[in-house]
């Protein structure tokens, strides 16, 4: 029985060992901010809590995370600092919106209205403004049809969305 037992001990070791050298590889401590950023990007997403990424100071080394206001953003700034060895390559703003929302009201709006003809020219998330922007051929600034687009998604989701008629 005790070689049993030493042999289920070594074999639950041999298992945490592994667990924790995959747990380095996949999600553990980063360098820096952008090989954070790096690695939701290619590999895990973006967690809610996440508003935006973007560079600091022209050094992709330096970025600035926003954060959504609140407790998920105070846990998701914790979160952040856990992950990230050099501190220092790490900025925190809050904002209102989380980025996969504006980018899942993006996907909605696109479905429900861009082959429309509406005029919808882009969509796009500007994640430092925080918002989702959708570009409107100016020749549709008086399509009653698109109006009421406009008044619809508006209605809908806010100041999340911003309109602008362009050429």
């Amino acid at each position: 029985t005790m070689k049993k037992i030493a042999v289920l001990a070594m074999c639950v070791l041999m298992l945490w060992a592994c667990s924790v050298t995959a747990f380095a590889e996949d999600g553990g401590v980063y360098e820096n901010a952008d090989q954070l950023y790096q690695a939701w990007g290619s590999q895990h997403g973006f967690p809610d809590y996440i508003s935006g990424v973007w560079v600091t100071d022209g050094n992709r080394e330096h970025l600035t995370f926003g954060l959504v206001k609140g407790e998920a953003g105070e846990v998701g700034r914790q979160e952040i600092l856990d992950l990230v060895k050099d501190d220092s390559t790490v900025t925190f703003v809050y904002q209102t919106y989380s980025r996969n929302y504006l980018w899942r009201i993006k996907d909605a709006i696109v479905d429900a209205y861009f082959l429309k003809g509406l005029g919808l020219v882009t969509a796009g998330v500007r994640e430092r403004e925080n918002r989702l922007y959708l570009e409107v051929h100016r020749d549709f600034a008086e399509n009653a049809d698109t109006l009421e687009m406009i008044r619809l998604v508006t209605e809908q989701y806010g100041d999340a969305v911003c309109f602008a008629f362009v050429d």
